[in-house]
């Protein structure tokens, strides 16, 4: 193909072939003109608050990661709210913004911010739920009886890495299977947002058992939905990465490689639940003691020894020493990946 024809096929995807008609947008004041096929833009529905007025930045706006969102009859409107609070962070929204979702007819929420949805989020014809097992008791049964719009908050916070998940929380699978199998039930159809945040959780902490494990279960909900939309013949199906935080890359091949593969299968906790650990060691404790200690969790939560020499880095990061010459490679976490990414043959990048 030429050149210019390649160019001209990737400015116009073909999933966009159906959009037809040029469209006009007022935003701030300004008219923006639209090109036939589709184009990026930033709507004037997006980030705003239920009377349409645009909220004022507030300290302290969160956001959860590892969360689904759908809603049925996914019109352009409904879509771009959608999409407004899932983007809260970008625009550092309050944290109430998932609290909203009872006033902006989503249909589905799932996933961690337990803190940010006030009580009064249920009824209505919304039913809360808060635990796996409340989940799965909703998903089972009688869709003629179903509450018809669901929000579980599984978790205070981040739902929990996979290696971390407690028994009562569901999987990103979970979640993911109970949203399709509720909004597939629709005729008018449905938008679900799926997102495997805690991938890029993961990355910036330089945690490559953390990183794989996630993104194996999001590659596992890849194909839950790749079922679901090659079971029909309308439904489209979009996979988007992040930004590749922390850029992990094999150092080890063939052989070698392999059994490093084989280490990494035998993690049982994240980063997170070592550093959460680690800070209940007493700060009396001199830098040496000290990354003794958390190269003990480490070990309990990898599988595998750092050795002395990672010991020592430790010991040298805790005393404050910068170990890195890459200062934003000297974060505890960074330093951390990194000797345990020599025993897993595993290097990384930058952790923004």
């Amino acid at each position: 193909a030429r050149p210019d024809r390649l160019l001209r096929d990737l400015d116009r995807p073909p999933c966009l072939d159906r959009v037809r008609g040029p469209r006009r947008l007022e935003r701030h004041g300004e008219r923006q003109h639209h090109s036939e096929h589709g184009e990026r833009r930033r709507h004037p529905a997006l980030h705003l608050a239920a009377e349409r007025s645009r909220e004022r930045p507030e300290p302290g706006g969160g956001h959860v990661r590892g969360e689904m969102l759908g809603l049925r009859g996914a019109d352009e409107r409904r879509v771009q709210i959608l999409v407004a609070q899932h983007e809260a962070e970008q625009e550092r929204r309050p944290a109430h913004a998932l609290g909203e979702l009872v006033e902006r007819d989503v249909d589905v929420a799932l996933g961690g911010g337990r803190v940010y949805v006030p009580e009064a989020a249920e009824g209505a014809g919304v039913q809360r739920v808060q635990t796996r097992q409340e989940l799965k008791a909703w998903a089972d049964s009688e869709h003629a009886v179903r509450a018809k719009r669901v929000i579980g908050t599984f978790n205070d916070g981040h739902i929990s890495m996979s290696l971390d998940r407690r028994d009562d929380e569901p999987s990103l699978v979970e979640m993911a299977r109970a949203a399709i199998e509720h909004l597939g039930t629709f005729a008018d159809g449905f938008f679900l947002q799926i997102e495997g945040g805690r991938v890029d959780h993961a990355g910036h902490s330089y945690d490559v058992c953390g990183i794989l494990t996630e993104q194996l279960e999001l590659d596992t909900v890849l194909g839950l939905a790749a079922e679901y939309a090659l079971s029909r013949d309308d439904t489209l199906l979009i996979a988007a990465t992040d930004h590749g935080t922390g850029g992990p890359s094999a150092t080890f091949y063939g052989r070698h490689g392999v059994e490093c593969i084989k280490k990494l299968s035998g993690a049982s906790k994240s980063f997170e639940w070592v550093m959460q650990k680690f800070g209940a060691v007493p700060g009396t404790l001199t830098p040496e003691q000290q990354g003794g200690e958390l190269a003990k969790l480490l070990k309990q939560a990898t599988g595998s020894d750092i050795g002395s020499d990672g010991r020592k880095v430790l010991a040298r990061k805790l005393a404050g020493e910068q170990v890195d010459p890459s200062i934003r490679r000297n974060e505890l976490t960074s330093v951390m990946g990194s000797i345990v990414g020599n025993v897993f043959g595993v290097q990384w990048g930058s952790p923004d």
